[in-house]
């Protein structure tokens, strides 16, 4: 009889019969994440600091190429980050006209990123006098780390665009702020 009703039960089980629908009764880590996340969190405001440097929260950005490749959310240790998702997002910041650059100083600029994938495609530049740059993305074993700082032309800058090449190894990228500093 037992084997009956197994018969019977294995011929009416169908894929949509597998399908989760309503509620969980058991919430995840991951659940309470994503129930966390405020996509409407305002952008922070860049910060100039005393010696003269600038830091940019990296979800602060104006302009971006849609949330199929960047995302702007809450960060786990406080504040918002950045998720480029792969090779063709790109974001832009305006520098607002409170930020201003020394004109005697050369500037250095690096990222706060993490990541969490051996390789990693470089991150790419553009200000808007049409100089770029590329940032060499380390290795972070999922912990925020800053890049190694590069030199920066600041002469005028009101716009700086962000983005990564497309390619088979370009995985997600977290980043946190962009700071630059006075030489």
């Amino acid at each position: 009889l037992a084997l009956m009703q197994r018969k019977i039960f294995a011929e009416s089980v169908t894929e949509e019969s597998f399908q989760r629908t309503g509620p969980s009764i058991v919430v995840s880590k991951i659940e309470k994440y994503i129930q966390e996340i405020d996509e409407n969190a305002p952008p922070l405001p860049f910060e100039v600091e005393a010696k003269g440097g600038v830091i940019i929260p990296a979800a602060s950005f104006t302009e971006s190429n849609g949330k199929k490749n960047v995302r702007g959310h809450q960060s786990f240790g406080g504040g918002t980050q950045l998720h480029l998702i792969n090779g063709e997002a790109y974001v832009t910041y305006e520098l607002p006209a409170n930020v201003t650059f020394q004109e005697d100083k050369e500037y250095m600029l690096t990222a706060r990123v993490c990541t969490v994938h051996l390789n990693q495609q470089n991150l790419l530049v553009e200000i808007d006098n049409g100089e770029a740059y590329e940032i060499e993305i380390p290795y972070t074993v999922g912990e925020w780390q800053d890049t190694k700082p590069i030199k920066v032309e600041v002469g005028g800058l009101s716009v700086m665009k962000f983005y990564r090449k497309k390619a088979d190894d370009c995985f997600g990228l977290a980043i946190k702020s962009f700071t630059l500093s006075p030489c």
